[in-house]
């Protein structure tokens, strides 16, 4: 959600003083504005919008309670595309997001997968072989599936374009490959799918009890990638009990300090960059400032009219800050506190990691407590 503001340009009584300006929504008053010291306008907020077009209009009424016409501006509202993020991947690993596509201008649009290379792929989620998988019919919805197989380390991005679009709309496509064993944009997301949960406590405890002693990680090769997780959440090279107590503290904390990085880091930390999108409406101006029309509305006109006092026209503009896609923080349990060591509800830490068998069970009860 975000906001539109309103102005009336020209506001102007050759014989009186205009004492407000009224701004409609179609046929439903927004407000008015008693003040035009520094310009006659109305800012409104976009949400519950309809995809579509919107007709505003203003008019001004002076102190002999005169009316002027009309004024009006179109604004084109339609939902903002989504950018898909893979967020941290490791290199040689492939990871998939589905992109649902709205079409929801006047004709038909083409989503443009040939200009989408290495290391990203897209495909139609239903894929007949048939061309028309790639067109969405005005007024429909398809799912296409977009892959990122990094091979090196570094930030990636691509465009995906929409042939059609006549707003010009496009998808950013992202994601950051990683051939060490720490993700580069959470550490502490060891699926790396954007969220910090118990799962990811319980992916560390399982490679922990599969493997033998505390060996350095090995090397990502071609031939031996290993799991697709982020094991070294401290960055140095192991995986030991103590990246999992990071990422515990991590969530009983509820992500708010600052996470830890590079080789050797020790000091408990936190602070989710995780990946979830809030989308809003997008407004686009299309045309203002179009001729005035005495009978968009019909107030009743007021005794003594003058055909002088005038608004010459009616602007609109975005709030681009409200309408620019935002990134927040995912949501998380704020009412988890920091458990002491002598907590009750604390399992055995040591005994959890030595006895394979009673790790799901303790682990949620661990969880079950905290809750």
């Amino acid at each position: 959600p975000g906001e539109l503001t309103l102005t009336a340009e020209g506001v102007f009584d050759p014989d009186g003083e205009v004492l407000l300006v009224e701004f409609y929504h179609g046929e439903d008053l927004l407000g008015a504005a008693d003040d035009g010291a520094e310009g006659w306008t109305w800012t409104v907020s976009t949400v519950g919008w309809t995809l579509g077009e919107h007709e505003f209009t203003a008019r001004a009424q002076d102190n002999d309670g005169a009316w002027s016409p009309m004024v009006s501006a179109t604004v084109r509202v339609y939902a903002e595309l989504e950018p898909v993020d893979f967020g941290g991947v490791p290199v040689l690993v492939m990871q998939a997001r589905t992109l649902n596509v709205l079409n929801d201008g006047p004709g038909p649009l083409l989503v443009d997968g040939s200009g989408l290379g290495l290391p990203f792929a897209i495909r139609p989620a239903s894929d007949s072989g048939d061309g028309d998988d790639w067109m969405v019919p005005s007024g429909a919805a398809k799912a296409f599936i977009v892959s990122y197989l990094p091979t090196e380390d570094g930030w990636h991005q691509a465009t995906l374009t929409m042939i059609g679009d006549g707003d010009g709309r496009v998808v950013q496509i992202s994601g950051w490959g990683a051939s060490g064993w720490q993700n580069p944009v959470n550490p502490f997301d060891v699926n790396g799918d954007g969220y910090v949960t118990p799962q990811d406590v319980l992916l560390l405890i399982n490679e922990i009890n599969r493997g033998e002693g505390e060996a350095p990680l090995a090397p990502r090769t071609a031939e031996q990638p290993g799991p697709p997780y982020f094991l070294d959440v401290l960055g140095n090279g192991y995986l030991t009990p103590n990246d999992v107590l990071q990422v515990i503290n991590y969530i009983n904390r509820g992500g708010t300090e600052e996470e830890p990085s590079g080789e050797g880091a020790e000091a408990e930390s936190g602070g989710d960059r995780g990946r979830s999108g809030n989308y809003g409406w997008l407004a686009i101006v299309n045309t203002a400032g179009s001729s005035a029309t005495a009978n968009v509305l019909t107030p009743p006109p007021a005794a003594g009219a003058q055909s002088d006092l005038r608004v010459d026209w009616l602007t609109a503009a975005v709030d681009d800050l409200a309408y620019r896609t935002t990134y927040r923080q995912q949501d998380v349990l704020l009412e988890l506190k920091t458990r002491g060591a002598d907590d009750s509800n604390l399992p055995d830490w040591e005994a959890l990691l030595d006895e394979p068998a009673m790790d799901l069970a303790d682990l949620d009860a661990y969880f079950a407590a905290m809750s």
